[in-house]
């Protein structure tokens, strides 16, 4: 690939994505704490290990996002800079 072929449109793309997903995972990371003080809070009452399971699997699932979005990105930029390539638009 010569470099005068190359555009910037997947770098930009890979940007926006680090930033949109920057800003989702700040939010992830404010529910994860809701949910962690809240199944805190229900210690001392008659709560079944369902709600504490269900809460476990939410947070488990919030802390993967990060990781298979990285995932993402990368698989993005790679399929955005074979595009830009010449011939296959």
């Amino acid at each position: 690939m010569d470099r005068e072929d190359a555009s910037a449109g997947g770098l930009i793309g890979t940007f926006l994505l680090f930033l949109f997903g920057g800003l989702l995972f700040a939010f992830e990371g404010y529910v994860a704490d809701w949910l962690v003080n809240l199944a805190n809070a229900q210690l001392p009452g008659p709560v079944s290990q369902d709600s504490f399971n269900c809460m476990w699997f939410i947070v488990t699932a919030l802390m993967a996002t990060p990781t298979l979005f990285a995932l993402y990105i990368g698989l993005d930029h790679i399929i955005n800079a074979f595009k830009d390539q010449p011939g296959d638009t």
